[in-house]
Parts: structure tokens; C-alpha cells; sequence
């Protein structure tokens, strides 16, 4: 049997003004996101697609080789 792991990792990127400072890249991404969640229509989707996926179940599993999902064992 083969051990198969899942392996996540994150890294914050930078961006270099023109004046030699450093800022985040993500600061204005952020600015961005949250005037288009002020828009109703974007706001009641977003809320839409987390309700959704608050009733997800999450478990661990391997693919068969039909396409189904073989849940692993509580103790793996």
C-alpha cells in the first residue's frame, strides 16, 4: 500500500514602491473585495455560497478507478 500525503503551503508577496518602500500586494486586493461585497447583488451571493458550503462534510479518501471516492479509515 502507498502512502499518499497532502502537503499546503502559503507565502505573503511583496510589491516595491518607487520610492523603495515595501508594501503588501494584498492590502489593495482587500480594499477591492470589500467594496464589491457592498453591492447587494454581490453581498447576497457570497452569503449564498458560504450557507452552501456550511452544510459541506469534509473527510479524507482516495479515487477509485470508476470515479468514485473510497473514504479512508477513522484511524488512518
Amino acid at each position: 500500500m502507498t502512502r499518499k500525503e497532502i502537503v499546503a503551503a502559503a507565502s505573503r508577496y511583496s510589491v516595491t514602491t518607487a520610492k523603495g518602500a515595501t508594501q503588501s500586494s494584498t492590502q489593495g486586493d482587500q480594499v477591492r473585495a470589500w467594496g464589491f461585497y457592498r453591492t447587494p447583488e454581490v453581498r447576497s451571493f457570497a452569503n449564498w455560497i458560504g450557507n452552501a458550503m456550511s452544510g459541506a462534510q469534509l473527510y479524507a479518501g482516495r479515487a477509485t478507478a470508476g470515479a468514485d471516492i473510497e473514504r479512508v479509515p477513522d484511524d488512518h
